[in-house]
């Protein structure tokens, strides 16, 4: 027994020794490798203090070390090759414990097993990224991705918070563009570990993935992929059927011969540190609606394996659902000039081939259409390498057009090789594709979307002739694939097969041939089921099977067209299908006028395409004078210049002259949650940040430009911060023209009145219900809310509406020109009706937490809240413009202590106006005869500040001089503290008779008169250790008053006040709960420490009684993690009030039930309520459920584990930001 006691401790003496050699790198890789919970990595990375021996401690919890054997330990840290540290681990071991032979670290069976893993992965990959074909005929000329990608244009996205449904995760977004394909997987620029990354077709996902999996393969250093261990990168077209990751990876990327099994998969996996796996088309996913939670879909959602990085490619139209919240969204943007030049040197003519890449570059720009299409990278590489051939191209009107020309030089060149081969030319033409068309486009827009067709069935179903045509020119691919048969009563052998499979060279092709189907359907005359036809095919998914179709058939565009106007969010791809047809000139018109009937929108996420395609409908209703009810600029104008607009594309916009209405608008989200670091948000509009003005000049030009229009009846500005005010002079066009100009604010709206040039509100109900009864102008809140204020304030003034109050919060920086300028720089006239004008130095934080504001009474008072003689009378002067003043007050600035002005005091008196300086809970007033500042108060104690007297003033230790007061009582004494000798607690005493002649010594105010003292208790060394007893707490009528009007109000112990102070409170609480005088609310503020037995212990170690009288108590616990233990002490301690109500908790962990059910069902029965605000930032608030213990959030719904891992993070992240 001595002997394991003995080993006990020498155990314990080896984890702090191992703590010293943990660091906080070498504890996250530990616990990545020992697979610990996201929820515990966190709390180890977070919690401040001494990591290395909470590690220690879970370490041995989980039996990684104990006192006979730490290989475990040691293993892992062989694994991570940190091999030092495991040398000096071990020889920590023996010293400690004694054992001079600690076990022997076993050999690591997955080691092997690895380095085969990795080896069959590198083979694998290295096959796919050596064949790419840019396009399909070329076949004589593969390349490596390495030779050919091109960085293309990556912006970070966030989906819009006001449209759930939405399944376009650009829609009302801000926009980040990343520098590099590589900051994906740079921890430094992206820390999220869930990442989708989407565009449209074409825009180079899958050549990404490749590119990545090139650099993972040849540790390319300029890639944060080569510190990566193990990259999987999953085609999940292929993956129909297959529910389990490690039978994926088995199937799809280890060979034939592979003596991996499922389960050495998992174990490598497990005990890797450092995993990416890249997820390829996830909109090709055929599980991805089947309702089955595969591997897959736990990877997107972040239930599996939350370690790894895992990154998600899809289109745009298809973003996974049940995503994991952390989630970040990339937008491939596709290729701008630079790329399309670089690629074209770089794939298509070489280096030194200027020649050849200035004529495909002429060739690219001789048409905006063909430089908008290929915007889209797959479209420019088939247009450059068809260009370098072809001595002669077409113009091209629309992407149909194209891409048909791009199949006809398939053909060609298909036909040129046959002819060539056999010396014989032959008049050929391509093979019926009437099969073809109807298969694809059935398993297309079926229930479950197929593009990948077993070769033999295929081929039976579209004919041989058409199969060898596709298969010969490279649109149809051949390929051999490992597949499950979970056919009943199969054979063992027979349950893994391989199988023979076709697939398109790109899923365009597909939709081009069931594009050919629908534009037969909806072209015909028979139109009996041409709805149900439509309905099966989803624009957000399949968009080119309606433009290409629209612009093979020109009845079937006009009956397309009027489908997709009609449907939901149908109006963009509306336009661009509009963009492709063909037809005569009144056709075009027709079309146009029954787009232009809607309205148009224009956003910043469009594309040029797109863009184009909507200016090109404007102008033909401009030419043709066809009504356009509205347009909206949406996040998506840049500025104008000249005449014209420039749209966040470069595109330019011409006015358009028969638009009623134009709305140019800002969104107002921002990037505030994703997770980038790198740089800064760029905004769409780089000009103007969200809260920066537009300028005078750029609102009178587009003032100017609106009024080109002739149908135009209002232009609107919303979201955008504008001044505040115009002169009429600058828009004098304006005054002349029935034009509505107005700005949407906010909630609000208002008109530009032409005449003033300032902004007017109509509705007076809403000018009313804002600002009345009080109008607060706050330093933390927005400038577009502060700017809101002001106009609202303004337009209340012009209406005669008398004001209550005005405030201004911590947001008063000066007075210019008679009016008060903020710290934002906006400027504020006096309302001439005005009651009250009220300044604080800080402001009221109660919208942002929920609580009312508390100054904390001991800070200093510093220079920046001290206003000057000078500036208190120009902020009278400011004041005295109102005609109903009644009120000046100003709070807790450092004032002059008298002024002298005759008139402006002689006007506040002949007005009656009185002026308040309330400082630190105390209020005095000025008195305008002398100017100078009184107060009432019962007593003045003085404690360890008195320094002498001349009769007339007190002279305080800090220098201040405080004259003759009206007091009834003076006391003086010495401060006592537990570090003075015993010659220091000598209480030095001088007797200062008042007015009324009292005279108090310290055995009087000590023995007998304590029930007369005033409810403001001094601490006085010689109560020390009085305890207050009922007979002792009486007070005299005239405090009782005081006391109820303290406890009517908030009462707060914050932790930065001084030990005196608090003490101060803890008494005035007693006696009001001994005085059964109702509290209305207590609010512990940062200073709760711990509850021991039925009192609760403060920061400073005071102790607060009970109290039976309060109502309401808060604790603000900023930050910390309360047990169930404490907090079922403050329920306990609570729950001892007669008169309590509420119990709140902010910004602090509680845990996920709470116990003591007794206390629960007192509580319950007085119908307490006990809510719990985690944090501040995210804005949630639960109740709890007093019968079952539990949490409820809005709705009375129970939190999940889910939601409430999310608060733990949340709240312990804030932590660790406020450190």
């Amino acid at each position: 027994m001595m002997h394991l006691f003995h080993n006990l401790v020498g155990f314990g003496r080896f984890k702090v020794a191992l703590a010293g050699l943990l660091k906080l790198e070498i504890i996250l890789h530990l616990a990545t490798y020992f697979e610990y919970p996201p929820a515990k990595i966190s709390e180890l990375r977070e919690t401040p203090g001494e990591k290395g021996l909470l590690m220690a401690t879970l370490m041995e919890e989980r039996g990684q070390i104990n006192p006979n054997d730490i290989s475990p330990l040691l293993l892992a840290l062989d694994k991570l090759k940190l091999l030092g540290i495991m040398s000096s681990t071990r020889d920590l071991f023996v010293l400690h414990t004694g054992k001079k032979n600690p076990e022997p670290l076993p050999k690591p069976q997955s080691t092997g097993k690895t380095k085969l893993f990795l080896e069959y992965l590198r083979s694998t990959y290295t096959l796919w990224f050596n064949k790419i074909q840019p396009i399909p005929y070329i076949r004589d000329h593969v390349a490596c991705v390495d030779d050919i990608y091109i960085e293309t244009g990556m912006e970070v996205t966030k989906r819009s918070p006001s449209n759930e449904k939405d399944l376009n995760p650009d829609v009302g977004s801000r926009t980040k563009k990343l520098k590099s394909y590589r900051d994906v997987f740079s921890d430094n620029v992206i820390s999220s570990n869930r990442v989708i990354l989407h565009g449209d077709a074409g825009y180079g996902k899958s050549c990404f993935t490749l590119k990545a999996a090139h650099d993972w393969c040849t540790g390319n250093i300029l890639s944060p992929l080569k510190d990566v261990g193990i990259f999987i990168l999953l085609p999940l077209r292929l993956l129909g059927d297959i529910s389990s990751l490690f039978l994926a990876i088995s199937l799809l990327l280890m060979p034939g011969e592979s003596r991996l099994t499922e389960d050495d998969i998992m174990e490598v996996l497990n005990n890797s540190c450092s995993v990416v796996i890249v997820l390829d088309g996830y909109d090709e996913y055929p599980d991805k609606d089947s309702g089955v939670g595969t591997d897959i879909i736990k990877l997107t959602a972040g239930t599996m394996f939350a370690n790894f990085k895992v990154i998600t490619c899809t289109r745009s139209s298809c973003i996974p659902q049940d995503l994991d919240p952390r989630t970040v969204f990339i937008r491939l943007t596709g290729f701008d000039d630079n790329a399309k030049n670089e690629y074209i040197h770089r794939a298509v003519v070489g280096e030194d081939n200027e020649e050849a890449a200035d004529r495909i570059k002429r060739l690219l720009s001789s048409s905006h259409v063909i430089s908008d299409i290929c915007q889209v990278p797959l479209f420019c590489v088939m247009f450059a390498h068809i260009a370098n051939e072809e001595e002669d191209l077409v113009k091209f009107t629309s992407v149909t057009t194209f891409f048909r020309y791009m199949l006809t030089c398939f053909y060609n060149h298909m036909w040129r090789k046959k002819d060539t081969a056999s010396s014989k030319k032959r008049n050929e033409s391509p093979a019926d594709h009437t099969k073809l068309n109807k298969v694809v486009f059935n398993d297309l827009t079926g229930s479950t979307q197929q593009i990948v067709w077993g070769k033999h069935e295929f081929k039976n179903k579209i004919g041989s002739k058409c199969y060898d045509e596709l298969i010969e020119i490279g649109i149809l691919l051949e390929d051999e694939v490992m597949e499950v048969n979970n056919t009943p009563g199969v054979s063992v052998h027979e349950h893994i097969r391989r199988r023979e499979i076709v697939r398109f060279y790109h899923k365009l092709f597909a939709e081009w041939y069931a594009a050919n189907y629908l534009a037969d359907c909806a072209g015909s005359i028979f139109t009996f089921w041409l709805n149900t036809t439509f309905e099966r095919v989803n624009p957000l998914d399949l968009q080119f099977v309606f433009r290409f179709a629209c612009g093979l058939n020109t009845k079937a565009s006009q009956r397309i067209i009027e489908y997709l106007r009609k449907i939901d969010d149908g109006q963009s791809f509306a336009s661009l299908c509009f963009f492709e047809q063909m037809g005569s000139e009144e056709d075009i018109i027709d079309t146009a006028k029954q787009m232009c009937s809607d309205g148009m929108v224009i956003g910043c996420s469009d594309s040029r395409l797109l863009q184009r395609s909507n200016i090109q409908i404007l102008d033909i209703a401009s030419k043709g004078q066809i009504p356009v009810t509205y347009l909206q600029l949406k996040d998506s104008f840049r500025k104008i210049d000249g005449s014209n607009i420039i749209l966040s594309s470069g595109l330019d916009l011409l006015c358009p002259l028969s638009v009623a209405t134009i709305s140019i608008i800002r969104t107002s989200d921002d990037l505030e949650h994703i997770r980038v670091h790198n740089e800064e948000p760029s905004f769409q509009n780089e000009e103007e940040s969200e809260d920066v003005t537009v300028s005078q000049d750029t609102v009178t030009k587009l003032l100017q430009y609106g009024l080109k229009s002739r149908a135009l009846k209002e232009l609107t500005f919303e979201g955008h911060m504008l001044p505040l005010s115009f002169p009429p002079e600058s828009i004098p066009d304006l005054q002349s023209k029935d034009i509505k100009i107005s700005w949407k604010l906010l909630n609000f709206e208002f008109r530009l009145d032409l005449q003033s040039g300032n902004w007017k509100m109509d509705d007076i109900e809403t000018i009313r219900k804002t600002i009345l009864p009080t109008v607060s102008l706050e330093n933390f809140i927005s400038r577009k809310r502060e700017t809101a204020t002001i106009l609202l304030l303004a337009n209340g003034t012009y209406h005669n509406m008398g004001i209550p109050s005005l405030h201004f919060l911590g947001s008063f920086d000066t007075i210019y020109d008679n009016n008060i300028k903020l710290q934002s720089g906006l400027v504020v006239a006096c309302p001439a009706s005005v009651k009250r004008v009220h300044l604080a130095a800080t402001g009221n934080e109660s919208s942002r937490c929920h609580e009312d504001r508390a100054l904390t009474e001991d800070r200093a008072l510093t220079e920046d809240r001290a206003l000057t003689e000078e500036d208190v009378l120009a902020i009278f002067q400011y004041s005295l413009q109102s005609q109903t003043l009644a009120e000046i007050i100003f709070e807790d600035y450092l004032l002059p202590l008298k002024f002298d002005h005759d008139g402006i005091q002689e006007e506040l008196k002949s007005r009656r106006i009185k002026v308040y300086w309330r400082l630190n809970h105390r209020q005095c007033f000025l008195e305008l005869e002398s100017g100078l500042w009184k107060i009432q108060i019962h007593g003045l104690h003085l404690i360890h500040t008195f320094v002498t007297t001349d009769g007339i003033t007190l002279s305080l230790r800090s220098g201040v001089a405080v004259p003759k007061v009206s007091v009834k009582s003076i006391r003086i004494t010495k401060q006592y503290t537990d570090s003075s000798t015993a010659d220091e607690n000598e209480i030095n005493e001088e007797q200062i008779e008042d007015s009324s002649n009292l005279d108090y010594n310290r055995n009087t105010f000590a023995s007998s008169h304590f029930k007369n003292a005033y409810y403001r208790l001094p601490f006085d060394p010689y109560l020390r250790n009085f305890k207050l007893k009922q007979e002792l707490s009486e007070v005299k009528k005239a405090d009782m008053a005081s006391l109820q009007d303290r406890c009517s109000r908030d009462i707060f112990i914050e932790n930065t006040a001084s030990v005196l102070r608090q003490r101060s409170t803890i008494q005035e609480l007693v006696i009001a709960s001994n005085n059964t005088i109702p509290i209305r609310r207590l609010c512990l503020r940062g200073s709760f420490q711990d509850i021991d037995g039925e009192d609760i212990v403060l920061t400073t170690g005071l102790r607060l009684q009970i109290l039976t009288s309060v109502e309401t108590i808060e604790i603000r616990a900023e930050g910390r993690e309360i047990s169930d233990t404490v907090i079922g002490g403050i329920l306990k301690y609570a729950n001892q009030s007669h008169n309590l109500k509420e119990m709140k908790f902010y910004h602090c962990l509680l845990p996920f039930s709470i116990p003591v059910p007794d206390i629960r069902e007192s509580l319950r029965s007085k119908k307490v309520i006990v809510n719990w605000y985690p944090s501040y930032n995210l804005g949630h608030n639960y109740q709890l459920h007093l019968h079952s213990g539990h949490w409820l959030r809005a709705g009375l719904v129970e939190i999940t584990d889910k939601q409430y891992d999310e608060e733990v993070d949340h709240v312990r992240s804030i932590r660790r930001y406020d450190i």
